[in-house]
């Protein structure tokens, strides 16, 4: 299978972001799957325009029905509805409860669904979970591409609170979606440098790397290799779900976090010899810098460039520990790049001493 490198991650983020399959748990055999009778919502293309989100979920004793709509705006639309990786996360607890299947119509999981001849309509998939806990708030969706493929729509990496999404709503009305980073965030001072060496370590990691082909193609995904037995951590809130760090800072090395949200069972991963962290005086990322400290080491994750997977659960939490050469003492914010594609991270010394906390081992408890 080869592709364009450029199209790599468009299809892994974009195509791994499309949505629902009908009836109980259908799975197609192979391929494209041809979905001849879509169920046709009632809402028209204007009522569509006008949702604040094109979903809402209905939770009773039995079971937990998540309702998707999506807008045709061509004449042949390729639909993925969902998959095994298709998961409501409890965010307090990190508990992941797995879809059963999709309910009514005729469309099907782990497929693209192809639908003929529905231009400016609405369909309607239904897609069933396990029951959710009476006391349960808020919930964290995973493995819904195609609540990212609606335009302006992106809620693969939300959090929501359980009262705002049991109906439909509309722009008119005020959004309540709120940011629990809030809640989380510890109040940290800018002002706060590293002041002195810990011996304090990370928690050790010991990922196995368990399937590596003969060959490394790096326009071929199935020519990555495969790591599993990743430091997985309690699941943390936050409105969308972006990276964060945490770090150690010893007299013999800095010690540095990424800690990352798998949206798949698969999560892509990439780190080389270019990554490095860099000591800042000020706020100002740009100003009072000192040299960049390349990486040492990622533990037993290859740090030459090579992309790979870590393989567990849509919805797990897990934190790749690398290491970097020590900063100085006086050291008060930090720029760390690891990501080839985006731009560094500048984070104030208290955020990475506070987030310590996050990364301390977790077990993950699955509800299908």
């Amino acid at each position: 299978m080869k592709l364009n490198l450029n199209r790599l991650f468009v299809a892994f983020l974009a195509n791994t972001l499309l949505l629902l399959s009908p009836a109980s748990t259908a799975y197609a055999d192979d391929g494209d799957y041809e979905l001849s009778n879509p169920v046709v919502a009632t809402l028209d293309a204007d009522e569509f325009a006008q949702l604040e989100r094109p979903f809402m979920v209905e939770a009773n004793e039995t079971n937990t029905m998540l309702t998707f709509y999506y807008y045709c705006r061509n004449d042949v639309e390729r639909i993925w509805v969902a998959s095994e990786e298709t998961v409501i996360m409890d965010p307090r607890t990190g508990t992941q409860y797995v879809a059963r299947g999709i309910v009514g119509g005729n469309a099907k999981m782990c497929c693209d669904n192809i639908v003929r001849g529905k231009q400016g309509k609405v369909l309607e998939f239904k897609i069933e979970f396990p029951p959710l806990p009476r006391h349960m708030q808020r919930i964290c969706l995973y493995g819904l591409p195609a609540l990212n493929s609606i335009g302006e729509f992106s809620y693969r990496q939300r959090v929501f609170v359980l009262d705002d999404i049991c109906r439909l709503r509309h722009h008119q009305l005020s959004s309540d979606v709120i940011d629990f980073t809030n809640f989380l965030r510890p109040s940290w001072k800018d002002g706060v440098s590293v002041g002195w060496y810990s011996r304090e370590l990370p928690p050790k990691q010991t990922p196995k790397l368990y399937k590596k082909p003969a060959k490394y193609d790096i326009q071929d995904m199935d020519t990555y290799p495969r790591y599993k037995n990743a430091i997985s951590i309690r699941p943390y809130f936050t409105d969308y779900v972006t990276p964060r760090f945490a770090a150690w800072f010893t007299e013999d090395a800095t010690y540095v976090a990424e800690i990352e949200c798998c949206l798949w069972n698969g999560t892509f991963f990439r780190i080389d010899k270019t990554a490095y962290i860099q000591q800042s005086l000020t706020p100002n990322r740009y100003e009072e810098t000192s040299e960049q400290l390349h990486i040492i080491s990622a533990g037993d994750y290859p740090i030459d460039g090579t992309n790979y997977f870590i393989d567990g659960l849509a919805g797990d939490c897990v934190a790749i520990i690398m290491k970097f050469p020590p900063v100085p003492k006086d050291t008060r914010f930090l720029n760390i790049w690891i990501n080839y594609e985006a731009s560094a991270v500048h984070l104030p010394v208290s955020e990475l001493l506070a987030n310590q906390y996050l990364v301390k081992p977790f077990k993950r408890t699955v509800v299908k």
